[in-house]
């Protein structure tokens, strides 16, 4: 093999690695980010039943397997939302227990916006956010984490709210 071919092969293997190795830390930083909205649900003591900035409703349907499917939808916002992030995480779970993730919005996948009166799906701008996850029982205490900035992206707010879905 020629120096040049060698230099390419080797240049070519190393920027496969580098990619890797950067999808690697991406995907750690988003598992810590997740981590870190998990505790700090955990860690609050002063939960809301609702918001006066956006509206949440819930479902829950019994499956063909014999679990139930439940969905938080998170809509009809008040104020401009901006990068929202939404954590539902089931009462009385632990992160360094649980083996499934919690429903999430704007952690592992893109952020959108809820802004009064603007939908534009292309552009992140949406109606409202819908996650969702699955139970053994027909109903599931629930703990939640909105967050979301202003419209100038100067001002973030958290909000924890606590409801039963039944």
């Amino acid at each position: 093999m020629t120096c040049m071919k060698k230099i390419l092969i080797l240049t070519l293997m190393t920027c496969m690695l580098w990619g890797c190795s950067g999808k690697d830390d991406a995907a750690d930083v988003m598992y810590d980010t997740y981590e870190s909205y998990y505790r700090a649900i955990m860690a609050n003591a002063d939960f809301a039943e609702s918001s006066q900035n956006y509206t949440v409703s819930t479902e829950i349907v019994k499956t063909a397997t014999g679990k139930y499917s439940y969905y938080i939808i998170v809509d009809d916002p008040q104020v401009s939302m901006k990068n929202v992030v939404i954590l539902a995480v089931e009462a009385g779970t632990s992160v360094d227990e649980e083996t499934d993730m919690m429903p999430s919005s704007g952690i592992f996948d893109e952020a959108v916006h809820m802004i009064p009166g603007q939908v534009d799906r292309e552009a992140g701008y949406v109606k409202g956010i819908i996650v969702s996850g699955s139970c053994a029982d027909n109903n599931v205490d629930m703990y939640m984490l909105v967050q979301w900035e202003n419209a100038e992206s100067a001002q973030v707010t958290r909000e924890f709210l606590s409801f039963r879905i039944e």
